[in-house]
């Protein structure tokens, strides 16, 4: 558009743009970053960025919350590893060479990861589950974002069912008592020492997968017997006739219970405790 200046006559060249699009853009940018500003603040899981120098480039209140920092500028532009990653969970030195989230960008690659601690503000650490993933911009990796949970109670409650496992399995082993546990079926699952001792065979592996047709007597009514445990759900003080390996009777009292299989809902297995009576019988 052409323009004469009022004062001099001079005339002048004016250009005008519609920038209204690049307006609009820039609006949706901003509300993106709005947007992606406002998810990181309300998700429960702690996240924070990395540049490729290790150095915190974002975070969330979450992270800011577990780590017990109280601001976002107390983890703006720290070394990461240095500040919450610098040790093992048996306090050795853990070198950030060996650190798997740094090979989110080192490899380009993901990482999951659940057997480390991190560490906190007040030096305390906790056991943490974290995952970390390459940030890329035109397809170069120019980050890591990390993302981590405290599962310290989690740890806890594995370790409590690790040790009664381990308690139930002594007991189990160590019982003088016959234990096993058999398909509705009637093949046997397990049986300890004492049961496999029982039933004459040196190694409780060695009956495993027989069918209680095999050791129970041929004069023993099965079918009656499984429909009263149906019925009843228990049975205590049986005394049931069984044949040893070498075809040899025996007398035990046999003590039942049907609980539902942990694998297959709907079914059932046959849990139990048995004690020779032969002599007694005899």
């Amino acid at each position: 558009r052409r323009l004469q200046l009022p004062s001099s006559g001079t005339e002048c060249v004016l250009t005008i743009y519609n920038i209204t699009e690049r307006k609009r853009a820039e609006e949706d940018v901003r509300e993106s970053n709005e947007l992606v500003r406002l998810v990181l603040d309300s998700v429960p899981e702690a996240v924070y960025g990395i540049d490729l120098h290790g150095k915190c480039t974002f975070c969330n209140p979450a992270c800011l919350r577990l780590l017990g920092y109280e601001e976002p500028a107390d983890l703006y532009g720290k070394d990461m590893h240095e500040l919450i990653h610098h040790s093992r969970p048996d306090g050795t030195p853990y070198p950030v060479e060996e650190c798997h989230i740094y090979e989110a960008f080192r490899r380009g690659h993901g990482t999951h990861i659940d057997t480390e601690v991190l560490w906190r503000r007040d030096g305390a650490s906790f056991s943490a589950e974290y995952w970390s993933h390459p940030i890329h911009r035109d397809g170069d990796v120019i980050g890591t974002v990390v993302t981590f949970v405290n599962i310290t109670e989690r740890k806890q409650v594995e370790q409590t069912i690790r040790e009664s496992e381990k308690r139930y399995r002594l007991l189990f082993e160590r019982n003088l008592a016959g234990v096993f546990r058999t398909t509705l079926e009637g093949r046997i699952l397990e049986c300890n020492p004492s049961a496999g001792h029982m039933f004459g065979y040196d190694k409780p592996e060695e009956a495993q997968g027989l069918s209680t047709l095999d050791i129970y007597h041929p004069m023993f009514d099965r079918g009656a017997f499984l429909e009263k445990l149906k019925s009843e759900k228990s049975l205590t003080n049986q005394e049931l006739m069984f044949r040893r390996k070498d075809g040899a009777t025996g007398w035990a009292m046999v003590n039942l219970s049907l609980v539902d299989a942990d694998s297959d809902a709907g079914a059932h297995i046959v849990e139990g405790t048995l004690v020779d009576i032969t002599e007694r019988k005899i």
